[in-house]
């Protein structure tokens, strides 16, 4: 028996199974599909379905005639756009697009009412459309590995958002609105072509993990104190040449790296972070010796991270 052959009769036993126990969940991924069985049709009660790494190059209209639909993941395949009717899935709350071939964002998206979760990174994205901004319960975007070149702006109004990913794009401004975004507790800004970082960041109250590493930022606003709450801060890889002595009071810090800049100089309030447990201060004082502030954190035990390959090209 050929692989396709032993493939198909599996997916033909996935679904006869998932029809038989009346299961709210069917798992496709990883087989191939050259177009998805019309017999998922009749599973009407589903509500996650994963067709992830099946080598989809499109998906059919009647993928929207899923009325009970929550989840649905199709990262991995090579869609280039989603059919207008996926609006219909008005139930859906996750929304997996990774590692496709999309080079717009899909419109048909901005209609669902209920999604929380948008995952479309690793795609050829340029531009999100200000009527992202319909979606006012979405609570994680992730447009990380696109090609955006500008924040979008539509994502200011998403109220409810928690975390949002921006990496690997080719983002050179942050705008003063980003302070909007109050529910936010993870932001990832990490490889752009950011050079300047507003002081309205640091009025997001809830931010737990910021990662600004790789960009061309040349300074840390000294409101960066009012982040009470940032346990994660990745500032490595700019060229920023001093830190703000303000940073001695993220109280809650537990990670910070900072390697990878123009640092010459720790301030002495870097000994106030006490429960700094991950760093890579001590491979900056290797690289830099007889920086002030040291003999503080001496003192102390500060795991060194492996960074072998992190600085490098």
């Amino acid at each position: 028996m050929n692989k396709s052959k032993s493939q198909k009769q599996e997916v033909q036993a996935r679904i006869k199974a998932c029809t038989d126990q009346k299961s709210k969940r069917l798992n496709l991924s990883h087989f191939c599909l050259a177009e998805l069985p019309t017999e998922l049709l009749e599973l009407q009660w589903l509500e996650e379905l994963d067709l992830g790494f099946c080598g989809l190059k499109y998906l059919p209209p009647w993928i929207g005639d899923f009325p009970n639909l929550k989840r649905l993941r199709l990262s991995g395949n090579f869609m280039e756009y989603v059919p207008d009717k996926i609006s219909r899935l008005s139930h859906l709350e996750e929304l997996e697009l990774t590692w496709n071939g999309l080079k717009e964002f899909p419109p048909a998206i901005i209609t669902l009412p209920n999604l929380k979760s948008l995952y479309l990174s690793r795609n050829y994205i340029k531009y999100v459309p200000d009527e992202i901004s319909q979606l006012s319960h979405l609570e994680k975007l992730d447009l990380a590995w696109n090609q955006l070149k500008e924040f979008p702006p539509g994502i200011i109004t998403l109220g409810e958002l928690e975390y949002l990913a921006l990496s690997k794009n080719k983002i050179q401004e942050i705008p003063s609105e980003i302070s909007r975004l109050s529910q936010i507790t993870r932001l990832d800004l990490r490889d752009n072509q950011i050079t300047y970082l507003p002081k309205e960041i640091c009025l997001l109250h809830q931010l737990v993990v910021l990662d600004i590493s790789f960009n061309k930022i040349q300074d840390l606003p000294p409101e960066i104190e009012n982040l009470r709450t940032l346990e994660e801060l990745d500032i490595g890889a700019n060229k920023i040449r001093h830190l703000p002595p303000e940073i001695g009071k993220l109280s809650k810090l537990k990670t910070l790296y900072i390697n990878g800049n123009l640092i010459e100089y720790l301030p002495p309030t870097i000994s106030q972070l006490t429960n700094l447990v991950k760093s890579d201060i001590e491979e900056l004082a290797f690289l830099h010796k007889g920086l002030d502030g040291l003999t503080y954190l001496s003192r102390r035990q500060i795991n060194r991270r492996e960074i072998n390959n992190r600085y490098t090209p």
